[in-house]
C-alpha cells in the first residue's frame, strides 16, 4: 500500500481563518465596516497593526479606508444598532471587542437583528459588554462635565476611560446649540471645537496644555457663580448624612478633577 502525500497546501487554505489588520484608528474602523459585514466568516478577527503577530494557519488581509470602494455593500445596508454596538465596543478600548468584530458582523448577518440580544453567544457577549462600558461613561460624563469660560468660549475638559469624545460632541452640538465651546479628552490630548454651526477636532500643543491650564484654574478662581456653587455645595450638606461611599458610586473620584465642588478633595 503506497502512502501517498499529505497536502499542505489544501490544508493551509481550505482550513486558514483570516485575520484582517488595519491601521487601529476609528475613522478607519468605522470605513471598514461594511468589509467586514460584507465577508466575514465566523472564526475570522480583526486586530490593529500594533497587535499583530504572526499564526501559522491564519492568512492575513489588510483593510483600510478604500477597501470597501469595490463591494456592493453600503453602509445603510446594515442596521444601525450593529454599527452603533461595534463602534462603541471598539471605543471602550478593549482588544477583544475588536478581535471579535469579525465573528460578531457575520452572526448578527445570518440570524438576523434579534440576535444582539443572544448572550450566550461569545462574540454577542463581548460586544454587548464592551458597547455598554462606552455608553455607560458616556451617560455620566453628559450629566457631570463642566465647562467654564475662558474669554467667549466655553472650555469642558474631562478624564475618560474609553474614549466618548464623539458621543460627548453630538449630545452638547444639541445642547448648547448657539455657544462656542470646546471638549478636552485629557487622557488622549485630543479634543474637538464647536464654533456654533459645526465641529472640528482640535489638537493640543504642550505649550497650549500649559496657557489653557493656568486659563482654567485662574477662570476658576475668578468665576463669582462657581464660588457661590460651591458655598452653597458645602453649606447645604448634612454632615451627619453624608455617604462618601455612595457619592462616589454616582460620581467615580476618577471624574472629580474637573468638577469645582469636588475637585478640592483629589488636588
Amino acid at each position: 500500500m503506497s502512502r501517498g502525500r499529505f497536502n499542505f497546501h489544501f490544508l493551509t487554505h481550505e482550513f486558514m481563518n483570516t485575520l484582517y489588520l488595519f491601521d487601529g484608528t476609528l475613522e478607519t474602523f468605522i470605513s471598514i465596516i461594511p468589509v467586514l459585514w460584507a465577508i466575514s466568516e465566523p472564526s475570522d478577527r480583526l486586530l490593529s497593526q500594533s497587535e499583530y503577530t504572526p499564526g501559522i494557519f491564519e492568512k492575513t488581509v489588510y483593510l483600510d479606508e478604500r477597501s470597501s470602494a469595490d463591494l456592493p455593500v453600503k453602509n445603510n445596508s446594515i442596521p444601525k444598532e450593529v454599527i452603533n454596538a461595534v463602534v462603541y465596543a471598539f471605543s471602550s478600548g478593549i482588544v477583544e471587542p475588536v478581535e471579535k468584530t469579525p465573528q460578531y458582523l457575520n452572526y448578527i448577518k445570518n440570524n438576523g437583528i434579534d440576535a444582539m440580544s443572544h448572550l450566550a453567544e461569545p462574540s454577542v457577549s463581548v460586544i454587548f459588554k464592551a458597547a455598554r462600558k462606552t455608553s455607560s461613561e458616556a451617560h455620566k460624563l453628559k450629566g457631570i462635565l463642566r465647562f467654564r469660560k475662558l474669554g467667549n468660549i466655553l472650555y469642558g475638559p474631562y478624564f475618560s476611560k474609553c474614549f466618548v469624545l464623539p458621543i460627548l460632541a453630538e449630545h452638547f452640538k444639541h445642547r448648547l446649540p448657539n455657544e462656542s465651546w470646546i471638549l478636552h479628552d485629557t487622557e488622549r490630548k485630543t479634543g474637538v471645537f464647536y464654533n456654533g454651526k459645526t465641529v472640528h477636532q482640535a489638537f493640543f500643543s504642550p505649550r497650549e496644555l500649559f496657557e489653557i491650564n493656568n486659563e482654567y484654574e485662574k477662570a476658576g478662581v475668578e468665576d463669582r457663580f462657581e464660588t457661590l456653587w460651591k458655598k452653597y455645595f458645602d453649606t447645604i450638606a448634612i454632615e451627619y448624612r453624608k455617604n462618601p461611599k455612595l457619592q462616589r458610586a454616582f460620581m467615580p473620584k476618577q471624574y472629580w478633577r474637573f468638577i469645582p465642588e469636588v475637585a478640592k478633595r483629589v488636588l
